[in-house]
């Protein structure tokens, strides 16, 4: 027997393979940590939420019926779509996604964060009596609201439809002191400065039901600021010898004429614009493709109104908004992606992202 060789293959009493065994695995242990340590990194706990473009709480949607998807991320994170209706997967760097489920159905919608971090909400899809898909009422129509979108608080409004039906519902959202009003005519008073969303539906039809934003302004007359006085001017009369008795029998003294006061400068009134939020811009902006809108619907929210420039599915080169609704005008076959408006630093429209497709062999 050789002890020699023998104990040469140990070293602390533990043969060398097993202290190849050991190392081995300390080495893969450390790499799966460091794995498990970056994708922890990347994966951001986040929830979802789903609304559809007609305010539906019951958490059931129409058939072709826009449904906008919300995550609690931040703007810069990429996140990938999956819809469960055998939809392409779509990817945007936006909170919002909007989407149409054209069967009926439940689906479970799943959001992924960098490809590791993953979150799900399921819809469900059921068609009504008075679906959007449903034969006879198809072309029903959603109303245009019409009255100032600008007013002074306090002071009573009126606003109107052009949609004739059978029963009225007007409402202020999310404001619970404002009453219901079942009337063709809708009146309200707004008490403070700040943004309104007015909402009407005909005959309970959710495909006719439209929502307008009011911006009230402040009533400058009943501010409390101290008020101008009307204060004299004191203009000294010219100094000059006297006169005597008869020059001044013959030549009265001549009262001053007053100093002429320097007329005010009256400023041209400034173009009162209305923020908008983007996918309320969008859904304007498809009722310009369905020929209910034009470009001047949107005069409100734009300081440079149609002369506003566009990129259009990322090209190169610029348009005008009114190129674009020229553009996209009247024909229903084309489909909005998305809007993105871009923003100054006061918070005005200075551009517009839009990306559009049209409807090809086999439909969205």
């Amino acid at each position: 027997m050789n002890t020699h060789n023998t104990l040469a293959h140990r070293k602390m009493s533990l043969d060398t393979n097993v202290w190849l065994v050991m190392l081995v695995t300390a080495i893969l242990s450390l790499g799966l940590i460091s794995y498990n340590l970056i994708d922890n990194e990347s994966c951001v706990p986040f929830a979802i939420s789903a609304k559809g473009v007609t305010s539906n709480q019951d958490g059931v949607y129409e058939p072709g019926e826009t449904i906008i998807f919300r995550t609690s991320l931040p703007e810069e994170k990429e996140i990938t779509w999956v819809f469960g209706d055998n939809t392409a997967r779509q990817k945007t760097v936006s909170v919002n996604m909007r989407h149409k489920f054209m069967k009926e159905g439940v689906f479970t919608v799943t959001a992924m964060l960098n490809g590791v971090c993953n979150n799900e909400i399921k819809v469900n899809i059921k068609k009504s009596k008075n679906s959007i898909l449903s034969g006879d009422d198809a072309g029903a129509a959603a109303p245009q609201i019409f009255g100032n979108l600008a007013p002074v608080e306090g002071k009573s409004e009126r606003y109107i439809s052009d949609v004739i039906g059978n029963s009225y519902e007007w409402k202020i959202l999310d404001k619970a002191s404002f009453p219901t009003i079942n009337d063709q005519y809708a009146f309200f008073t707004f008490p403070k400065p700040g943004l309104y969303v007015l909402q009407l539906t005909v005959d309970h039809d959710r495909r006719k039901r439209s929502q307008l934003e009011i911006n009230v302004t402040e009533n400058l007359a009943k501010s409390k600021g101290p008020k101008q006085q009307n204060v004299p001017v004191l203009i000294p009369y010219d100094v000059r010898p006297p006169k005597s008795d008869k020059q001044a029998e013959k030549q009265p003294e001549k009262a001053p004429e007053p100093e002429k006061l320097p007329e005010p400068v009256v400023e041209a009134p400034k173009k009162k614009i209305i923020n908008i939020r983007n996918e309320i811009f969008q859904s304007k902006l498809e009722g310009v493709v369905q020929g209910q809108n034009d470009v001047h619907d949107f005069d409100a929210y734009l300081p440079d109104g149609g002369n506003t420039k566009v990129l259009i599915n990322d090209e190169k080169s610029y348009k005008t908004f009114a190129q674009l609704c020229q553009e996209i005008g009247g024909k229903k076959k084309i489909v909005i992606e998305s809007v993105q408006l871009m923003r100054a630093e006061d918070n005005m429209i200075q551009q517009i992202k839009v990306k559009y497709k049209k409807k090809g062999l086999f439909g969205l």
